[in-house]
């Protein structure tokens, strides 16, 4: 007489649920860390296609351009009118949007501003924007004072 077995027994349900934990016990750590820097990246990315945009306005609307950094993750692009500053662009949260902050130059606050040229304004000297994401992860925008945006390096 042979008996036919359907299912599968409590010890093998067990086996396969401990060995699915310890599974993603290994996988989670490595998806956080992947997700930081991505959201570092995303944040380094987001910031220079601003500090580009700003200084293109400035070149075509002939006009002085400021990208202000609000506290450490707030950064805001206003231009100056003849009826004032007025701010062209949202603001964008780092903190919330990226989970990262910013500084700019190593102090909280400032701004750099971009004349009529497109040139960096004051005294010509490159100004870098730190991010730093938290989990420790660090990155920079540099402006140069020819007013380029570059990744990463300043000079």
């Amino acid at each position: 007489m042979s008996t036919t077995r359907r299912g599968f027994t409590l010890l093998e349900l067990i086996l396969v649920i401990a060995l699915m934990g310890i599974i993603t016990a290994f996988a989670v750590p490595r998806v956080r860390t992947g997700t930081d820097r991505a959201n570092l990246s995303a944040a380094r990315d987001h910031i220079t296609v601003n500090m580009s945009s700003a200084r293109r306005l400035a070149l075509s609307r002939s006009a002085l351009t400021r990208v202000e950094l609000v506290g450490d993750s707030i950064l805001r692009v206003r231009m100056q009118l003849p009826s004032g500053w007025q701010q062209i662009m949202p603001d964008v949260n780092v903190k919330a949007t990226y989970r990262s902050t910013m500084l700019l130059d190593n102090t909280a606050g400032g701004a750099i501003e971009f004349d009529k040229r497109g040139l960096l304004r004051g005294n010509g000297a490159s100004r870098k924007f730190l991010i730093t994401n938290i989990d420790g992860g660090r990155d920079s925008v540099c402006v140069t004072g020819a007013g380029l945006v570059m990744r990463k390096t300043c000079r």
